[in-house]
């Protein structure tokens, strides 16, 4: 049983408050608060109405220098055990309250008069009574009574950790069944992000080994394991910690267990559903989308809690996630209804209600397991909730125990601008709508700007940097992280198709064709460079042992690819030197992600060039100057060669700037220079970095109204 509250919300128990199972812990703490009152001829916590009292009995400090100047050191630690917010730090029982009491007495007997404080014997019994006669009332029920009264609903904002919460188009957080803990994946400055775990009983915060790279958290019914998405791949391991089981199979947009262990999940953009049983050794496929319908692509699945139903987002094509289709799925015949016509990512909550996203907030309808149909009318029951609305994922977690988080609106991706800055940081916008752009890259003569546009399907543009003229170049699937080719007539991408990985791509610069595949891999490809000399293009590949690797293939001739730098550590974002002899990248060899440079195309010299991390290396025209970024900075270094040798001086700040920056093994291009050296083109994102979230404990109170 909870520890519930029927009378005031004053003498509640932190746990309490959060709805947690109270014992009698709950009766010192109430027993310090009235002993506190008796005191100072006050509450310990006020507010005006019960969620503000429950507010202040989670976050605020007891006053204790209120207390009256006489009042007995003996007393001050009796009433700093009882209220101790952490359960396992205060008293066990009145009992060892009053031992502890009889001890300081004692002890404090043999240094002061019994006239000095004659008022203390009555004060503490009559608390003791207060207690007594307060339990007896039922005013403070523990988990001892019978069944419990309804907790209050209690909103807070809480912070997860002082790194930015990372909201890449998977799912952010997750959190524990029984409401103890929450999942989340972040990254601080210059570092991969990985998954933490936030006790919401001590606060404490914890990085998870073995998560590197993490994202997408979910937990299993029972709450024992933990599936996630690290570089790529689902991953699975006990949500206590231990070794992690990868299972060699991409996942995107969202993985649900079932009770016996199945995983349902998505492996790309734009595809069907996939199922991997506990011990097989490969996924099934279950769905196949209906392109002749509209579809687009079915994400973020949730498996019913009878282990043969399962509910997603059909994706349709051209239209934003407000208007996709909630399908419910049948393991058995593995045929596929439409539920809910409009909104996102559902999950299907122990209330027996369905919530989804729609037009910017969460949406409940009730829905009966026994008939798997919805009945009533849709209602809002959380306003202004985040999507990404490259992908349909809205950013909450539900707890079965009736919690529930969320990230406070608007969408993730759609607030940015591409502008040009000069050495000195002055800012200049060359595009005059905020939207979702990503993946930065000049042309070589420096006129133009090749750009990704999120979406539903992401489309390249081009900019003409002095006009702002945008022109779309790719209008089918998913194409990203443009390259241009050395003479401007055509861009080198990373294309999704139905069924197969990201590969690399070649389409006319002024879109009159529609992409064509340079080449078929079995791995995830992206490109990063094509060089001005030998015209060679470098691209990111990523392979189960070794992670991103970085790959070269000449555009002449048989266009061979060939591994150039493949080491146990991730390597990634290749760029030459305008004289292409030598190759800037970043590495993770140091222990965080730092910027080398090789001399190409043997590999042999090697130099690193930052020491205090540093990302996205990019050279100037004529070579002489090689920038790089760190936080919120732009650096520079001389570039001189001797020798056969290239030879860096200092790398010293330029400017610094808000600016989109790719901080994971995984990172896109974000700004580019143009070729003389003296202006820079970045991605303004205006939405703030997120490191908190809304906590919203027993909302099932709520939710059962509807």
């Amino acid at each position: 049983q909870m520890g519930m509250i029927i009378g005031t919300a004053a003498y509640m128990a932190p746990e309490q408050a959060r709805g947690k199972p109270a014992d009698r812990r709950a009766d010192i703490w109430a027993f310090g608060c009235v002993l506190y009152e008796m005191l100072t001829g006050r509450r310990p916590f006020g507010g005006d109405d019960i969620s503000m009292i429950l507010a202040a009995v989670l976050k605020e400090d007891v006053d204790f220098t209120a207390l009256p100047p006489e009042t007995p050191a003996s007393v001050r630690r009796l009433l700093r055990r009882s209220l101790e917010k952490d359960p396992r730090k205060r008293l066990s029982s009145i009992a060892d309250a009053r031992l502890e009491l009889d001890d300081r007495e004692q002890a404090e007997a043999d240094h002061s008069t019994p006239a000095s404080h004659p008022w203390r014997p009555r004060v503490i019994w009559g608390a003791l009574g207060a207690l007594a006669a307060a339990v007896a009332a039922g005013v403070i029920v523990s988990s001892r009574s019978g069944p419990p009264a309804t907790n209050p609903v209690v909103r807070s904002q809480i912070t997860l950790s002082d790194k930015a919460l990372v909201l890449l188009g998977e799912r952010a957080m997750a959190l524990a069944p029984d409401g103890s803990a929450i999942i989340f994946s972040a990254a601080g400055s210059n570092e991969e992000q990985r998954l933490y775990r936030r006790s919401l009983a001590d606060e404490t915060i914890t990085a998870i080994p073995g998560t590197d790279g993490g994202l997408s958290p979910t937990f299993s019914p029972d709450g024992q394991w933990l599936a996630f998405q690290s570089r790529g791949l689902l991953r699975k391991m006990r949500a206590g910690g231990g070794a992690v089981t990868s299972y060699g199979e991409a996942l995107h947009q969202g993985a649900s267990f079932g009770p016996d262990g199945t995983l349902i999940f998505n492996q790309q953009h734009g595809g069907g559903l996939f199922r991997i049983r506990p011990g097989a050794a490969k996924a099934e496929p279950l769905t196949t989308v209906d392109r002749t319908g509209g579809e687009a692509g079915h994400h973020w699945p949730d498996v019913l809690p009878d282990g043969r139903h399962v509910i997603y987002t059909a994706e349709v094509d051209g239209k934003p996630y407000s208007e996709a289709r909630i399908m419910l799925l049948s393991l058995e015949t593995g045929q596929s209804r439409a539920l809910i016509d409009g909104g996102s990512d559902a999950r299907y909550i122990p209330t027996g209600h369905i919530v989804y996203w729609r037009l910017g907030d969460l949406w409940a309808v009730p829905f009966d397991l026994r008939s798997l149909q919805s009945s009533g009318t849709p209602v809002v029951v959380v306003k202004n909730v985040m999507l990404a609305e490259a992908n349909g994922v809205a950013y909450f977690s539900v707890a079965a125990s009736g919690t529930m988080a969320y990230v406070p609106g608007p969408d993730a991706e759609g607030e940015r601008s591409a502008v040009l800055v000069d050495r000195s940081g002055a800012v200049r916008p060359i595009t005059t709508e905020r939207r979702a752009y990503a993946h930065a890259s000049v042309s070589r003569d420096g006129t133009r700007l090749a750009l990704t546009v999120i979406a539903a399907n992401d489309s390249l543009y081009t900019l003409e940097i002095d006009r702002g003229a945008l022109t779309r170049v790719t209008f089918e699937a998913e194409n990203s992280r443009p390259v241009w080719s050395p003479d401007g007539t055509r861009l080198a991408l990373s294309r999704h198709s139905e069924g197969e990985v990201r590969q690399v791509h070649l389409v006319a610069a002024d879109g009159g064709a529609a992409p064509a595949i340079l080449r078929k891999s079995d791995r995830t490809e992206s490109p990063d460079d094509w060089s001005r000399v030998g015209n060679v293009l470098a691209f990111t590949r990523v392979e189960e042992g070794t992670g991103a690797d970085i790959w070269t293939m000449p555009m002449d001739g048989d266009r061979k690819a060939r591994p150039w730098l493949s080491t146990r550590f991730e390597e990634f974002q290749p760029h030459f030197s305008p004289d292409g002899r030598w190759i800037a990248y970043m590495s993770t060899e140091s222990g965080r992600t730092e910027v080398y440079v090789r001399s190409y195309p043997d590999g042999a010299a090697k130099r690193q060039v930052s020491f205090d991390g540093g990302l996205e290396p990019r050279w100037s025209g004529d070579g002489r100057e090689l920038f790089y970024r760190r936080d919120d900075q732009v650096l520079a270094t001389d570039v001189t060669a001797a020798d056969g040798e290239l030879r860096f001086s200092v790398p010293r700040v330029l400017f610094k700037g808000n600016y989109l920056i790719g901080n994971t093994v995984r990172a896109w291009s974000t700004w580019d220079v143009l070729p003389d050296g003296k202006r820079f083109v970045f991605i303004q994102d205006f939405a703030r970095p997120r490191t908190s979230v809304t906590l919203v404990q027993n909302w099932f109170q709520e939710l059962k109204k509807n």
